[in-house]
């Protein structure tokens, strides 16, 4: 009875009452606050429903070992954010807060300065910040560190004359702009984009049955210039693991010919596979059990029906950003000698 239906015949719903999602959807927000919901038959009349809500839920993470991508401290990464508008800057924090970003917050040169290479991994920028215009500032950051790297967001106004000076690019310092007023879709893409760093384009194999799905989540990432490849059945992501060579798997655990699981456990047998990013992508909530079953390299956990497609975008350019990093990390074998 907390699955979701629908009626065939959607005219008379005002006669038969309710779209049929509502115990569906209060389990779901049960189960997010790590409770539980169930029904009992009530001897005197009708039902009882009970819900069990834990003092102190468990983490988000069903996994015992600690997650590579998400921090606990950090989130998904330290965010200067330097504005000086005390109107919009609390709620940009709060927006970047909420998605897992750690926020460090600056109103003046002097702070954006002092904080801009403290474990910072990106730059929010306002172009107007005590009276020096943000692509002023820009040198300033290099200078401090000619050797950082730390990607740089322009917020600026939307106007012709602000988007015709803008210093976007490798070169110019910046790595992105985003319009104020800040729409939260656009912010999130643009800090997941400069976050993911650059190089060799990504590419990213989307294991999905659902061909229309598929496609919605592909249009996605396209945008972002990475390279996808769409597999509808096992046999076709078996097959593009060797030819695609992708970067990070996103994996549906329905599939015609098999499942995630037949998926995982044949990647764990390859050794140039095994340790691949993935999202597993599902239809249905997972057991801690399950989740251990399909832990590849580092792996993050998605229902469908929780999650938009922007989240999905910034979860995967994360993903991307960390492996980079830890591949960057890896110190280079010097290559042997003859004798």
């Amino acid at each position: 009875i907390f699955g979701r239906f629908q009626q065939v015949n959607t005219s008379d719903s005002r006669q038969k009452g309710g779209s049929g999602l509502g115990l569906a959807i209060c389990r779901t927000i049960v189960q997010q606050h790590s409770g539980r919901i169930w029904a009992e038959r009530n001897p005197v009349c009708g039902s009882t429903f009970r819900v069990f809500l834990p003092y102190r839920p468990d983490p988000p993470n069903p996994l015992d070992a600690p997650n590579p991508v998400f921090d606990q401290e950090t989130g998904y990464g330290t965010v200067l954010l330097a504005d000086a508008n005390l109107a919009t800057r609390p709620l940009i924090a709060a927006q970047l807060t909420s998605h897992g970003y750690r926020v460090v917050e600056a109103t003046t040169v002097q702070q954006t300065l002092a904080a801009a290479h403290e474990g910072v991994q990106a730059i929010l920028l306002d172009t107007s910040l005590d009276g020096m215009n943000g692509w002023e500032i820009l040198p300033l950051l290099r200078r401090m560190d000619p050797a950082d790297r730390t990607p740089v967001v322009l917020l600026s106004v939307d106007n012709r004359h602000d988007l015709d000076d803008l210093p976007i690019g490798p070169t110019a310092g910046a790595a992105g702009w985003v319009a104020k007023p800040l729409h939260e879709e656009a912010l999130l893409r643009e800090l997941a984009r400069v976050l993911c760093g650059t190089g060799e384009n990504a590419r990213i194999l989307v294991v999905e049955d659902d061909v229309d799905l598929a496609r919605v989540i592909a249009d996605v990432f396209i945008r972002d210039n990475i390279t996808v490849q769409l597999a509808h059945t096992l046999l076709d992501a078996l097959d593009a693991c060797f030819t695609f060579k992708p970067h990070l798997i996103v994996l549906d655990i329905g599939l015609p010919d098999g499942d995630g699981f037949n998926v995982v456990d044949w990647l764990r047998k390859h050794e140039t596979l095994a340790h691949l990013p993935l999202v597993v992508y599902s239809g249905r909530d997972l057991s801690p059990d399950d989740c251990r079953k399909l832990t590849l390299g580092p792996t993050q956990f998605l229902t469908k029906a929780r999650v938009q497609p922007q989240q999905l975008e910034a979860l995967v350019l994360t993903m991307l950003r960390s492996s980079r990093q830890m591949e960057e990390a890896v110190p280079q074998q010097a290559p042997l000698l003859n004798p």
